[in-house]
């Protein structure tokens, strides 16, 4: 059983440590917060992109086949089916960008302010801690 003297003595030399580094705990906790935040408002990583065009290059070519079996070959002739599935692709694609450009502007008026935020926040405090190791290093 530790005497209660000892744990007195460890408590007081933890509050000392921790009030000694606030601003250096504060910083560290930062960091780990503002990664976390920043990928969370990114608009689309490379994970994202790919995932959405793949899954939107399926759909894609499954309701072409469907668009092709159910609607042109009862009610298009032959001769010009051929420009009923250019026409469908052409308008796939522009209904695929015109989401892809609503979607963006959602996140540019949504979440760009606040990753611009966090983006000076950690230039902040990087130039901080920059400071802070130049005061020690010419101490």
């Amino acid at each position: 059983m530790k005497s209660p003297r000892l744990q007195v003595d460890r408590e007081t030399q933890f509050k000392t440590v921790l009030e000694s580094n606030q601003d250096r705990i504060y910083r560290i906790c930062c960091c780990y917060i503002r990664d976390e935040a920043e990928a969370r408002h990114r608009f689309m990583g490379p994970q994202a992109c790919w995932l959405a065009g793949s899954g939107l290059m399926v759909l894609g070519v499954v309701s072409g086949v469907y668009f092709d079996d159910a609607f042109l070959r009862r009610y298009v002739d032959p001769e010009h089916q051929a420009l009923g599935i250019a026409l469908y692709g052409l308008g796939y694609l522009l209904v695929c960008a015109a989401g892809f450009t609503f979607t963006y502007r959602n996140w540019r008026r949504d979440k760009a302010p606040l990753l611009a935020d966090i983006q000076q926040l950690k230039a902040e405090l990087t130039a901080d801690e920059a400071d802070a190791s130049s005061e020690t290093d010419t101490s």
